[in-house]
């Protein structure tokens, strides 16, 4: 019988054994199935993130192509102004060349036409002293001569 005794303590733990292995496996399946949880929870936030991230690059490479274009944009704009500038000077220069040489002509030709007239007024200037000379003589011729009855009336 002790070896009935013995087997039946063999058998007791076993059963003891069993039971509490039982216990383990639920007790391990519970916390296997919360750590499951725990990672998709976390594989979800990681997703939600990795999300995040590419919707931040997506608007860090939209903002970096827009900044390139209006950076281009600019430089356009900057090229157009500085040519707009340029034709706009030389235009000025051209035209102000132009009002140049038309003043020149206008200052060569008022002086022509002053010496012109100048030089008219000198010659009726001239005329008028030899017509002057000419009575002056006569003037004299007559006052060297005796004065007639007719001289005097």
């Amino acid at each position: 019988m002790s070896t009935e005794i013995f087997l039946i303590a063999i058998l007791i733990l076993l059963l003891i054994s069993i039971v509490l292995n039982i216990f383990t496996y639920f007790k391990i399946e519970k916390e296997k199935n919360s750590i499951l949880k725990e990672l998709s929870n976390n594989s979800n936030i990681l997703s939600q993130i990795v999300l995040n991230i590419q919707q931040i690059q997506k608007g860090f490479q939209h903002f970096e192509t827009l900044i390139n274009e209006n950076k281009n944009e600019f430089k356009t704009e900057i090229g157009k102004l500085h040519k707009d500038i340029l034709v706009n000077i030389e235009s000025k220069h051209t035209s102000i060349n132009e009002k140049i040489k038309e003043v020149e002509k206008e200052i060569t030709d008022l002086t022509q036409s002053k010496y012109e007239e100048l030089l008219k007024e000198v010659e009726e200037n001239y005329k008028k002293i030899q017509e002057l000379e000419k009575k002056i003589e006569h003037i004299i011729k007559l006052l060297k001569e005796p004065l007639t009855e007719e001289d005097l009336r």
